[in-house]
């Protein structure tokens, strides 16, 4: 009856009958809620009770501290993993006991409530004889998932720079910006004017966009920027024209962000095709035609010669015709 319609427990109490043990965890697997219920009904809950009930929700474990019940760090420990995030008030158990927050506490917290790890400085700025053990190594896996899980746009490392002012070394940027392939952490510390400026240059490879961050950039850095990435063309300002016919070549949408296109450049893009495409379901190539016109306005090329574009662009893919 419990496993099959849970909130049916309070007809038992009500009658005062005592729910059986195998109800019990029946009703914990189910309605964790039930937990002050049963403790005001005077019922026995064992660890296995309990563990079962944060396996359900993690934030009955709340529910266990004001009940004072007997919470194992094993039970905190899968109430993290299953949702709870208040670390807080785990550390203030363990500072009643005169204890810190045991080590697989942290790793679970870092693992699975990444986001909230601001609140773990809060505790360490307002209780540093309990303060939380958080090494830099915890931060940067912490950080990278934050950054794979917000669209590469990392709020949690944004947090610990302004807000707490949070100094990594240029190993662990390197490492988030490697894993990530994202430059958000280098625009933040570039921002609070923490960017180490031989730190781009070292990531250059993980994720080209990085080049914006490096002052008149050598023909060797621009061209490991395109092969990186290569739209990262748009934060050079005089690329070389090996790195132009590169970034043009490998992604004929680079056309846009060359001021003044040459022939060379308008014939690459025109050859560039791109396997297994649907044009049936909607999609399309790397060569954005608008884009094409723009570039072949931009180089000043004469009619006859965009003629003989136009032909190249639908020989080298006849569902170009649509759009010219």
């Amino acid at each position: 009856s419990l496993r099959n319609s849970p909130t049916s427990y309070r007809l038992f109490l009500d009658k005062n009958y005592r729910i059986p043990e195998a109800g019990i965890g029946a009703l914990m697997d189910r309605y964790p809620d039930a937990l002050l219920h049963l403790v005001r009904s005077n019922h026995k809950l064992s660890e296995k009770h309990l563990y079962t009930a944060v396996l359900r929700d993690g934030g009955a474990l709340d529910t266990m501290y004001r009940l004072d019940l007997p919470v194992t760090s094993q039970i905190e420990k899968a109430a993290v993993e299953h949702g709870y995030y208040n670390i807080i008030n785990i550390a203030e158990k363990y500072r009643k006991k005169e204890q810190k927050v045991p080590r697989s506490l942290v790793n679970a917290f870092v693992k699975h409530r990444y986001d909230h790890l601001s609140m773990i400085f809060d505790w360490n700025r307002d209780e540093p004889k309990y303060a939380i053990d958080i090494s830099e190594k915890d931060l940067v896996k912490a950080i990278i998932a934050n950054t794979k899980h917000n669209s590469l746009q990392s709020t949690l490392s944004d947090r610990l720079i302004s807000v707490y002012d949070i100094d990594l070394s240029s190993d662990a940027v390197a490492e988030i910006v490697k894993q990530t392939k994202s430059i958000s952490i280098l625009a933040q510390l570039k921002r609070a004017n923490k960017l180490d400026p031989e730190l781009p240059d070292r990531v250059l490879d993980y994720i080209g966009y990085a080049i914006q961050y490096i002052d008149s950039p050598t023909p060797q850095q621009q061209i490991r920027a395109v092969k990186s990435r290569p739209t990262s063309i748009q934060y050079i300002s005089n690329p070389t024209d090996e790195v132009a016919d590169y970034a043009v070549k490998k992604n004929p949408i680079s056309l846009r962000y060359i001021k003044k296109p040459t022939l060379k450049h308008l014939v690459l893009a025109a050859k560039h095709k791109m396997k297994n495409i649907d044009w049936g379901e909607g999609e399309s190539d790397l060569l954005d035609i608008p884009t094409f016109y723009d570039a072949v306005e931009r180089s000043g090329i004469d009619e006859k010669t965009t003629k003989k574009l136009e032909l190249l662009l639908v020989k080298t893919e006849p569902q170009r015709i649509q759009e010219l």
